[in-house]
Parts: structure tokens; sequence; C-alpha cells
């Protein structure tokens, strides 16, 4: 991995569908969409018994878990925590070859346009 290199904090990310108060309760409860979403059942509960939430709010929670997990796996997307962080990193490294080739082909124009200022000048 080179030094600058962005990896996306998995533990912190939630998908931008997710509502915001959601995305506050989550935030609030110290639990990540992830942990959510893909853990297994025993680990989420025992994730939010050390909340100590009351009954609406444990039921707020089970309903974000469900709904997202049938989001997610009813669209085919992925199935494992390890095939979403694949997706993320290919989606970055498809990123990075496009910021390349924007770079290059910038690269290209001032080129061509030093040229024709040399041409001109000249």
């Amino acid at each position: 991995m080179s030094t600058g290199e962005y990896i996306p904090n998995i533990a912190l990310w939630q998908p931008k569908s997710l509502p915001r108060q959601d995305q506050i309760l989550l935030q609030v409860l110290g639990i990540s969409y992830y942990d959510l979403v893909f853990a297994d059942y025993k680990l989420v509960w025992e994730l939010i018994a050390k909340q100590q939430l009351n009954a609406k709010e444990v039921q707020r929670v089970k309903h974000i878990r469900k709904r997202e997990k049938n989001k997610l796996f009813s669209r085919g997307q992925f199935h494992t925590l390890e095939e979403a962080i694949g997706n993320l990193l290919e989606e970055k490294n498809e990123l990075l070859l496009t910021r390349d080739k924007m770079t290059q082909e910038c690269e290209y124009w001032e080129k061509m346009y030093k040229e024709l200022i040399t041409l001109e000048y000249s």
C-alpha cells in the first residue's frame, strides 16, 4: 500500500440511503452499520444489551437491522462482509484508474497547450 492511499473505514461507513434518524441512533449507540447488518444475531444483541436500551429503542434497532438486511440481500448485492469490503475496494480501484486516466489526459493537454504557445510566440 502506498502512502497517502485512502482506505475507507468500514466500521464507520453507513450507506447514504440509511435514514438520518437511523444513522444518528446507530452512532449514539456505538453500533456500526456492518455490525448491525452482517454480525451474527448474538453479537448484535450483546452490543444492544450493553447500551441498556428501552423497549422502543430495541424495537427500532431490530427494525433497522431487518430492513437493511432485506434491502441488501434481496438485491443480491452481497451476502457477507467480505463481499461488501471487496465491492468497496473494487469501487476504490475503479476511481483510482479513472483519476489516473484523467491525470494523463490533463498532462497531454497541458503539453499541447505549451507547444501551441511556443509555436505561436516563436
